[in-house]
């Protein structure tokens, strides 16, 4: 496509040059002329047709990804940025270019008619020719972005592709070595049956090559950080995060080390050894999996370094701007214009720390405040000028206005940063919603198994061989739903309510693999088994997007709300939705307790001890409440939803 637009460039350019040269165009320009407009038609219906052009492919992948239940929110953020940017090629700029093309044609065919000598005059042609060149030369600048944030992200891709094979062929060869082993791990080496002994080395040498395939990757990881490192640098650290997490776990040592311990069919270490190369594989392929999520941290971690610094430029700049309307008041001529003087020099070192920083903030993509940084270092340079020629009256102004500048930046950048944090919040809060979502389709699986082997037992018939041994299984599966669970739990520490909920969910769990070990599949095991789910249901229910509120008479402008603004008052927000849910659940319980119990004058023991429970639950809302409301900014408190009361009444 871009060489087709190229091309489509190339023919009007040449054209133009001719009408430079020339000053007029004959009959053969005017056809190439139609052919250019031709071609340019033909660019835009191949970029933009949804039907046979590069857009409907888009949407034709993004249906499929909906339709096969594709779970690559990457991909899809990509291809709708990809569509985006098509549509404002033809709406800003594609439909210029044929316009202008065919005005010209329009121009020239009848100023061919016209003229005596067969050949038009320039004037009216050269201006239509000169407007679609620079929208031409527009949409090449776009697709020369496009193709290289394509390029970028399919170094991304091939990385995430490399490292995912290289994950699947190590799970391979652990499954053969513990199949070997099975065979072979009691013996020595020389005991083994050369049919062994081949396997074994067949094994070791993959295991090898394996390590030489991660050196490889490695390579190609380094050598593209370096290269993206100027053009995108937050796409370069992700690459270098992964890099230098693999180097730090050392993976490729582990599998030369794991290759000569199955060589020497030391099968235990060998096993242990590829159980950690698994799981240190997967967290690379977390790091490149998650990209966006790493980039959105990246971005916040340094749009606020940058705003510390500049908050730092803003200062000195104050500084200098209050000791050069002092210098004016020195009634010494001589100590005032040396004094001035001085701090020109001073001026035009922080106008260099300024425009660097202008630039810095431009590759952050916080474009708003880098111009206006970029414009603070012109007043800054205007007043060093002014004081290096004795101008104080003028250094002062210019010292003024760099201020300005420099304080508007720094309002522009704090936006952004929250702009940021807000798309990080929302990035977390999805990767949140699907692991629980996986978490939940699990659990329901287990319940659903529990029920069926319950049933068979109350139907008073035996278990079979089989049947136990698939009870064995379930159990072994929610016990690893449960480390699951708590794992999730552990990553979430610092969003104490649904660190709070999926923690207990994985109480329930370990209770219920508890039981389930023990072969009961009973109305207690299931019981356990369906308090996790609720929990579950809960965290998700408290992630579920809210349907945008529609504001009268065009109030569009985005408040400061928590929702809209820093990206902590979108977790805050989905926090205190789920402590809502929660204390709603607990008030159920209670009153369902208090029915059991009903007008006894003494609680059994298990009563009390729920009543215990839903006590200690009660008081961990009511803290988590506490601290996100003395957490909240003030102009998010007016958005949260009023909690339900929570109080609960105990009984004695």
């Amino acid at each position: 496509m871009l060489k087709m637009q190229q091309a489509a460039r190339t023919q009007v350019e040449s054209l133009e040059i001719r009408l430079a040269e020339i000053g007029q165009l004959g009959r053969l320009d005017v056809d190439h002329l139609q052919a250019a407009e031709l071609n340019q038609r033909q660019v835009r219906t191949s970029l933009t047709s949804r039907s046979e052009g590069v857009a409907g492919v888009i949407l034709a992948l993004l249906a499929d990804l909906e339709n096969n239940k594709v779970d690559s929110p990457d991909v899809r953020r990509r291809m709708e940025s990809l569509l985006q940017e098509i549509a404002d090629l033809d709406r800003e700029h594609l439909p210029l270019v044929g316009r202008e093309l065919t005005a010209a044609i329009k121009t020239a065919q009848v100023a061919l008619e016209e003229s005596s000598d067969g050949r038009p005059s320039s004037a009216d042609v050269g201006d239509r020719l000169a407007g679609a060149g620079k929208h031409q030369d527009q949409v090449i600048a776009s697709l020369e972005r496009m193709l290289a944030e394509l390029s970028r992200w399919d170094d991304y891709r091939r990385f995430h592709r490399e490292i995912g094979q290289l994950l699947r062929d190590q799970q391979e060869v652990a499954r053969r070595s513990g199949e070997l082993g099975q065979s072979t791990m009691a013996k020595d080496l020389k005991d083994l049956r050369p049919q062994e002994r081949a396997e074994l080395s067949v094994l070791a040498g993959q295991q090898r090559g394996l390590a030489r395939q991660l050196d490889r990757i490695q390579q190609g990881m380094e050598r593209t950080g370096e290269q993206l490192r100027q053009s995108d640098p937050l796409a370069a650290e992700t690459v270098a995060d992964a890099l230098a997490e693999a180097r730090r776990l050392a993976i490729s040592g582990q599998m030369l080390s794991c290759g000569d311990h199955l060589g020497r069919n030391r099968i235990g270490q060998a096993l242990g050894r590829q159980k950690q190369i698994i799981g240190d594989l997967e967290e690379i392929l977390d790091i490149l999996a998650n990209r966006r999520e790493h980039e959105l941290a990246r971005l916040v971690e340094k749009l606020s370094e940058a705003e510390a610094e500049l908050a730092e430029i803003e200062r000195r700049q104050a500084d200098l701007q209050k000791r050069m309307e002092q210098d004016v008041q020195d009634a010494d001529e001589a100590r005032r214009g040396a004094e001035l003087e001085r701090l020109g020099r001073e001026e035009a070192k922080l106008q260099e720390e300024t425009e660097r920083m202008a630039r810095r903030l431009e590759r952050l993509l916080a474009d708003q405040a880098g111009q206006a940084t970029q414009q603070a270092a012109g007043q800054m340079g205007r007043a060093a000028e002014c004081a290096a020629g004795g101008a104080a009256e003028g250094a002062c102004q210019g010292a003024s206005e760099a201020g300005e500048s420099l304080e508007e930046a720094r309002r522009e950048l704090a936006k952004r940063r929250r702009e940021a944090q807000a798309e990080l919040a929302l990035e977390q809060l999805a990767r949140l919603e699907d692991a629980v979502q996986h978490l939940r389709r699990r659990q329901e699986g287990v319940i659903a198994e529990t029920e069926r082997l319950d049933s068979l037992k109350r139907a008073g018939s035996e278990l079979t061989r089989g049947q136990t041994a698939g009870l064995h299984d379930l159990a072994r599966e929610q016990r690893f739903l449960q480390v699951e669970t708590d794992r999730l739990a552990e990553k979430l520490i610092g969003a104490g309510a649904f660190h709070l909920v999926l923690s207990g969910a994985g109480r329930d769990m370990d209770r219920a693999a508890a039981m389930l070990q023990r072969n009961r599949t009973d109305g207690t095991t299931q019981q356990a088994e369906n308090d996790a789910l609720r929990r579950l249901d809960l965290v998700l229910e408290a992630l579920k997007a809210e349907p945008p509120e529609v504001e009268p008479d065009g109030g569009g402008e985005g408040g400061g709300g928590a929702g809209g603004g820093p990206g902590g008052g979108v977790q805050m927000l989905a926090e205190l939705k789920l402590l809502k849910l929660m204390q709603q659940e607990i008030n159920l319980r209670t009153e369902g307790l208090q029915e059991l119990a009903g007008a006894a004058e003494t609680l059994t023991e298990e009563q009390r001890q729920q009543y215990a429970l839903l006590s200690e639950e009660q008081g961990r809302v009511a803290n988590l409440v506490l601290q996100l409301l003395q957490a909240a900014p003030q102009d998010a408190e007016g958005d949260v939803e009023e909690l339900p009361d929570v109080g609960v009444e105990e009984e004695e």
